[in-house]
């Protein structure tokens, strides 16, 4: 600090009011949305909010893909308080390394929060505030609740909202009927679904893809969520805009 002098300790204190003003005003806007939140208890309000064409109940998407989308998510979701203190503090770091916010570390109350009731910019601001929304969700919401606004808000593809309106479009199926790999896939495409979903244009997982799908299974395996013969089928079977190797022998050239 000594090094600082003067000037550095200018520096210093006016980042450190500028960090508590940022604080204070996150909190302000939070508390001020609040009141808000009984409301997401409506699938009416929320689609006239969002304008969602479709709302699916909980119980109407197949389980096994709701535990893809858990596992990859928010695996603690059931049992956390809607925040998860240690990932936070991960992300923190890797952002303070890189000096930008390139991981958000949110929990599936958190994204719901991002979702219905605030802007997604990237900003420690939002975060504060997205933060404070989701404890408070947590006490006016059941899970069950939570984890179905996740699923109808959810981004899945270029203006593509919903897990309905993603499975109709990926796989022309309800999403009550999603195989365990189609969950998957789903899941995997939820960091970035405009950005990875590009696999699906092309006929064909890529290789990211499939590393980020075998981790899922591997995950719900070790999580007791799935018997080892279904990991095995689902890591080797096609999804169904995959194209079917061509098996067919190469004919042998007339002499």
């Amino acid at each position: 600090m000594r090094g600082l002098g003067r000037s550095g300790g200018w520096v210093l204190g006016l980042l450190a009011v500028l960090g508590l003003f940022t604080v204070a005003a996150a909190v302000w806007r939070a508390e001020k949305l609040i009141p808000l939140i009984p409301r997401l208890q409506s699938d009416d309000y929320l689609q006239k909010k969002l304008n969602l064409p479709q709302w699916v109940r909980l119980d109407g998407v197949a389980p096994l893909a709701v535990s893809a989308i858990l596992t990859s998510e928010d695996d603690a979701f059931y049992q956390n308080r809607g925040y998860e203190l240690s990932s936070m503090w991960d992300a923190f770091k890797e952002d303070l390394r890189s000096l930008r916010f390139k991981r958000g570390a949110s929990t599936i109350t958190q994204q719901v929060m991002k979702n219905t009731l605030l802007n997604k910019r990237k900003t420690l601001s939002r975060k504060i505030e997205e933060l404070i929304l989701a404890q408070a969700a947590e006490k006016a919401l059941s899970k069950d609740r939570i984890l179905e606004i996740y699923l109808n808000t959810a981004q899945w593809g270029d203006k593509l909202y919903g897990i309905e309106e993603a499975s109709q479009f990926y796989f022309q199926v309800p999403a009550r009927d999603l195989t365990l790999e189609e969950g998957v896939y789903l899941a995997a495409l939820l960091p970035s679904p405009v950005r990875y979903s590009r696999s699906f244009k092309k006929g064909q997982v890529s290789t990211r893809d499939q590393k980020v799908m075998d981790s899922i299974l591997a995950r719900m395996l070790a999580l007791d969520l799935i018997s080892s013969d279904q990991f095995e089928k689902a890591e080797a079977a096609l999804l169904p805009f995959e194209a079917a190797p061509d098996l067919s022998p190469t004919p042998t050239p007339t002499p």
